[in-house]
């Protein structure tokens, strides 16, 4: 009986010891988040500050379903709208430090963060969409130096999505030349050079964060604002306004970027899955804001609001007030990056 005891213990003490994973013949791979391909899992946490039913989330939501399928479960998306996770700035933050993965905004406000993203800040810019997103696509020339520019600033630029352009909406005053404009208070982003360009044109620009913008058109805090139409019916702004003057003033351009320590410590094949993954989400999101636009302005038409077409006579005269804001843009930015970019717009 001491014999089968003393074994005993020592069957006990071998279990005891493997399960601690004692002894030079356990288990040294690599547990979940310590560097192994195998079997480690990674979580994007991804945000933007628009609704839901914008294609800020269709991207998304594309992005989220194809690289969770296709890397097997290795990658996990939490998406995160309607500024759960801040504002704009907050969101940009945010993905420097590390507390948010990726994050979807206009360039507008990235200025702040990246001085050569003010490039997409030339008024008039763009002919139409189809041009800007030749020149823009990834692995462009163009592409390439921006991405550049981000990178050394602490970004992953993973893609450039347009929104659509820019259009003035108001109360009050049918704008339909500059002069129209004068003493108006209209909200803008927080970026100098939209500024700059409202004032040239006679208004008075108020910057305010984006989720403050519906109160202030209903207490007439302003006047007016400036905004693509997706972003005018899927916060209602139009309620609040009664005209929407086509002024195609500015793309809205959005960068979709990346903590750059995020992806470059995810493995090979799995940085080339998420980038190739947005590439085509770029692409789905386009899609959703030409297929919209018909129906955005049947929104707005129907509720009331006024859409005011203007003349290329009308609209030269607000491309000749603001034709000097090029040349501060180009103190302010990589001149290299502004030439290449003016250069494929011109040889569209």
């Amino acid at each position: 009986m001491k014999r089968i005891s003393i074994f005993m213990s020592i069957v006990i003490l071998s279990l005891l010891l493997a399960a601690c994973g004692g002894g030079d013949g356990g288990d040294t791979s690599p547990s979940e988040g310590e560097g192994s391909s195998d079997g480690e899992t990674y979580k994007i946490v991804a945000a933007h500050s628009t609704a839901e039913t914008t294609s800020f989330n269709e991207i998304l939501q594309y992005f989220k379903s194809e690289v969770e399928e296709k890397s097997d479960g290795r990658i996990e998306v939490e998406i995160h709208p309607n500024a759960q996770l801040g504002a704009d700035r907050e969101l940009i933050e945010g993905v420097q430090s590390g507390d948010i993965t990726l994050s979807l905004h206009s360039t507008g406000p990235a200025v702040n963060f990246v001085d050569d993203v003010a490039v997409f800040d030339v008024p008039f810019l763009f002919p139409d969409k189809e041009t800007a997103r030749e020149v823009v696509a990834y692995g462009t020339p163009f592409y390439e130096k921006i991405a550049k520019s981000e990178e050394e600033k602490g970004f992953k630029l993973l893609g450039l999505h347009d929104q659509g352009f820019r259009t003035l909406t108001l109360n009050g005053t049918k704008v339909q030349e500059p002069a129209d404009l004068e003493g108006i208070r209209l909200r803008t982003m927080e970026n100098e050079f939209h500024m700059e360009a409202w004032k040239a044109l006679g208004a008075n620009p108020t910057p305010l964060p984006f989720n403050e913008v519906y109160t202030a058109l209903q207490q007439g805090t302003v006047d007016g604002q400036e905004n693509p139409y997706e972003l005018i019916v899927s916060q209602a702004f139009y309620e609040q306004q009664d005209y929407v003057v086509q002024t195609n003033h500015i793309l809205q351009m959005i960068q979709i970027i990346m903590n750059p320590d995020f992806f470059n410590n995810l493995p090979e094949d799995l940085q080339e899955l998420v980038q190739e993954t947005m590439t085509e989400a770029v692409d789905i999101g386009n899609q959703f804001i030409d297929d919209k636009e018909a129906e955005y302005l049947t929104t707005m038409e129907e509720a009331g609001t006024e859409i005011v077409e203007l003349s290329p006579e009308q609209l030269s005269s607000f491309q000749e007030a603001t034709s000097k804001i090029v040349d501060q843009i180009r103190e302010e930015v990589d001149g290299e990056v502004l030439d290449t970019l003016l250069e494929e717009v011109e040889n569209k």
